[in-house]
């Protein structure tokens, strides 16, 4: 034991290996960490299974089926054999101009919450003349009476009632479903129009939607001409998808923003002779729109601070080591073993109190809960008050300059690694003269 008190190396060797033992808590509060985070997902995930998930609006289509002659081989005889098909060829609009207001608000199950909007989305554009030189040259019969005009809608659960249409200057009725080979889930009317009535030059449509989603929500340009609006009463937008929008204005309590674009910029033609899966996900990869942001939430902010339990147990253990090395006091490796345990409950207890409120409170009182418990604990083992009030103050300000890291998000790394230097230069600059091959570690 007298070995233990008097030999600085032997102690620095206990404690290193008590450094290494305390990682281990630190792993089983960061599985806890990302054990809740699943668990407010599973809540969030539920709320949007009955309100609406997150939502993408392609359209509008003018659907035509037609028949042609393919080639194909016959099972049996294994010989190419011509065989009729119907397939279907999709036309895009002309122009198309969207404009979308979200009502935004915050829904919770228990203490978990997730974010929630209701839509109201009209677009308004025309088609060109579809004419029979829009179709391949194989094609046998062009079904023009079964024309429809599509509305992909990505979930249909959050489709409101108030759905309105109009069609060339009449009004029509949506009805469910794509009935389509493209899209699987929308909308569609049928057209029931003639071959001279889709050869008209400008075929207006305007059309009002209500839809209900969660988190997200994105459209694709399939215009010629495309140009999308969307205004929100949400102050953390993240823009997403093939393009960022030309125009934005993001406030505190609210943002809007426009996107203009044309066809030369996604990788789909204006008229989809044959619409298939391929097609489809190219349309919806050239979707974009906004993300109702959500800033850090409390679960990725205490897994964000765990990254620092290594460093912040490190530099607290050498500031006691340096507090005892230069005093006449020696602590025990128990009491190391106390104050890193304190230092790694303060995270659990952030975490648990970051469930009940917001994150900034909980950790002010977890932090200002653990420097007290440390600098008492202090004050009574190394039988000074002063060095109690020292700790104190220590981790008051080491947990405070955390905070801050974690708050600038685009600074972290810099701050982090500034405050490593400082601390590294000052733990060199009072060691800087100490004999350490002498027994009792002072000069």
């Amino acid at each position: 034991m007298d070995r233990l008190k008097n030999s600085n190396a032997l102690r620095i060797v206990l404690l290193g290996i008590l450094l290494l033992v305390l990682l281990f808590p630190v792993f089983l509060v960061e599985d806890l960490v990302h054990e809740r985070m699943n668990r407010s997902q599973e809540a969030g995930r539920e709320m949007s299974s009955k309100w609406g998930n997150q939502q993408n609006i392609s359209g509008p289509f003018v659907a035509v089926p037609y028949s042609i002659l393919a080639k194909r081989s016959d099972p049996q005889s294994g010989k190419i054999i011509n065989q009729e098909e119907i397939v279907e060829a999709f036309f895009l609009p002309e122009n198309l101009e969207i404009h979308s207001e979200l009502e935004s608000e915050i829904r919770k199950r228990g203490i978990f919450s997730t974010v929630l909007y209701q839509s109201k989305t009209s677009l308004s554009g025309f088609f060109p003349s579809i004419l029979d030189s829009d179709f391949p040259k194989n094609t046998i019969q062009i079904f023009w009476q079964d024309s429809k005009l599509v509305v992909g809608i990505s979930d249909t659960n959050g489709i409101g009632k108030d759905l309105k249409l109009n069609w060339k200057g009449k009004e029509q009725s949506f009805q469910p479903g794509t009935n389509s080979r493209g899209f699987s889930s929308g909308i569609h009317l049928p057209l029931k129009q003639s071959k001279n009535d889709l050869a008209s030059p400008k075929q207006e449509f305007n059309i009002e939607l209500r839809v209900k989603g969660s988190r997200s929500i994105d459209f694709a340009p399939i215009g010629k001409s495309s140009k999308i609006s969307m205004q929100s009463n949400w102050g953390d937008p993240s823009f997403i998808g093939s393009a960022l929008p030309t125009k934005r204005d993001i406030s505190d309590n609210n943002f809007s923003a426009t996107w203009e674009t044309s066809y030369f910029s996604r990788n789909y033609p204006q008229v989809i002779q044959n619409i298939n899966s391929g097609y489809v996900d190219t349309i919806l990869q050239s979707s974009f729109g906004a993300t109702l942001f959500q800033k850090v939430d409390q679960y990725q902010l205490v897994s964000r601070s765990l990254k620092y339990a290594i460093i912040v147990i490190l530099f607290s253990f050498t500031v006691f080591f340096l507090m005892e090395t230069l005093s006449s006091l020696k602590l025990h490796p128990i009491q190391y073993g106390l104050i890193g345990c304190a230092m790694v409950v303060f995270y659990v207890l952030n975490l648990s109190l970051s469930e009940q409120m917001d994150f900034w409170i909980s950790y002010i009182i977890a932090s200002i809960a653990t420097s007290a418990l440390i600098g008492y604990y202090s004050s009574h083992i190394l039988n000074n008050k002063n060095k109690g009030f020292v700790s104190f103050g220590y981790f008051l300000f080491l947990y405070g300059f955390i905070y801050i890291t974690l708050s600038a998000e685009d600074y972290a790394l810099l701050l982090g690694s500034l405050a490593i230097f400082i601390l590294l230069g000052l733990v060199m600059h009072f060691t800087r003269k100490m004999d350490w091959f002498e027994n009792q570690g002072k000069e």
